[in-house]
């Protein structure tokens, strides 16, 4: 396959960084004897035509060879290439979860999109003359990028969905070959990525659920973690042959790891009726501090390992008011325990059931608010870490709590509650 890289023509299609020839040169690199040439090459993979979770228009020709490369045995670090596939088809996962996969959305924003690529692809600098901000700009710079910046928001944002399908869409033609790597005689981290990758597509569940069900039948506590976890994210039927597979694993004496993979899918599939085993088995990961993997787990994907935030996103999607309290409680009591990234889907689940309505009418009194919203807001006024990752602030925390019409300010949501002491 990768003896046909150069008949795409990379110099004609754009990244990240402007022109895509040097992306055959990276993807050979996946192949070298030298570990240092294939990081880099990798890394460099990540930044031009998967920068920050955008797509790009030379992302999805690189596909079928990054699928040649996972597939073949021969390639060094096959999962590195298949965890690339993943970020390639869906950007990162944490807006997904665990609700799955919005294909069909996707699909209807890139109407429209095909067109606008096509004349992206066809405009020519040269029929635009040069103007005052066009500074920096090399005269043969991409010239779709001018074309873009032309283009409204609405246009923008087309144009943006159709590239990410395109990008998932070359990832979905290679799901056969995919599946064939769940077998048990592949190596675990490539059973892993493979499994992880199946749970992003819907629209294939049919064929990959029987495959996701006999990964999770497996020796390997990870690879059955996530293969049962995708059949949530896939929606999968409840029929018999998925309900045996959650049941058994939430209620026998299967290691943790897979517990909680079985208990996130029957959350999903099942909301209220998951049982009770599955939603103390959440609570119990969401409860979970010190010792063995903590809140996180090294071998688990989704949301980088954060196994703690996937228990908390999965207790908050229940729709149980009869859950709700218990759940609220156990939030509470791990906020002050957590900051940075891992506190974003904590937060997240939350500031949702304390806010089920969604945001506050701009200028209500905290004397207005519900008893759920005035702990949650007394606990992060009072936890200056939660605000922080490492030695500075994180503004992800502040805007969360803003969408919810509190202020984004540690000082501030400090202030809003004393006004009403003092009145």
């Amino acid at each position: 396959m990768l003896e046909r890289l150069d008949e795409t023509g990379w110099g004609r299609l754009t990244h990240a960084y402007g022109y895509a020839g040097d992306v055959p040169g990276q993807l050979r690199s996946l192949s070298s004897a030298e570990p240092e040439e294939r990081q880099a090459a990798l890394s460099a993979l990540y930044g031009n035509i998967f920068h920050q979770g955008t797509r790009y228009e030379a992302s999805a020709p690189a596909v079928p060879f990054l699928l040649a490369l996972a597939t073949d045995p021969g390639t060094p670090e096959r999962d590195g290439v298949l965890w690339l596939l993943a970020a390639l088809a869906i950007g990162y996962d944490d807006p997904f979860v665990p609700e799955g996969f919005p294909v069909a959305e996707l699909r209807r924003a890139a109407r429209g999109g095909a067109e606008l690529a096509a004349t992206a692809h066809a405009f020519e600098l040269a029929d635009r003359p040069r103007e005052a901000g066009d500074e920096g700009w090399e005269d043969d710079g991409p010239a779709r990028y001018f074309y873009e910046a032309s283009l409204s928001e609405a246009d923008q944002n087309r144009l943006g969905a159709h590239v990410a399908l395109a990008a998932y869409d070359a990832v979905r033609a290679g799901l056969p070959a995919v599946r064939e790597l769940t077998a048990e005689h592949e190596p675990p981290q490539i059973r892993r990525a493979a499994a992880y990758l199946l749970a992003w597509f819907p629209e294939d569940a049919a064929q990959s659920v029987p495959v996701l069900i006999a990964a999770a039948a497996g020796k390997d506590g990870p690879t059955a973690a996530i293969a049962l976890t995708g059949l949530g994210l896939l929606g999968a039927p409840y029929d018999a042959a998925v309900a045996g597979a959650l049941e058994s694993a939430v209620s026998g004496d299967a290691p943790e790891v897979v517990r909680w993979g079985a208990a996130t899918a029957l959350a999903r599939l099942r909301g209220p009726a998951a049982g009770e085993r599955a939603i103390g088995e959440l609570r119990a990961w969401l409860a979970r501090d010190g010792g063995g993997h903590g809140g996180r787990h090294p071998d688990i994907p989704f949301l980088d390992g954060n196994v703690r935030g996937y228990a908390a996103q999965s207790l908050r999607a229940l729709g149980d008011p009869a859950t709700d309290a218990a759940t609220f409680d156990g939030l509470l009591g791990q906020l002050p325990r957590l900051s940075g990234p891992p506190i974003l889907p904590v937060l997240d689940a939350a500031l949702a059931l304390a806010f089920p309505d969604g945001a506050i009418r701009p200028g209500t009194p905290a004397a207005e608010l519900t008893d759920r919203q005035r702990r949650l807001a007394g606990l992060l006024a009072d936890h200056p870490g939660c605000w922080r990752t490492e030695d500075r602030q994180f503004g992800n925390v502040g805007r969360l709590i803003a969408c919810y019409g509190l202020p984004g300010r540690q000082d501030r949501l400090a202030g809003y509650l004393a006004r009403e002491e003092a009145a």
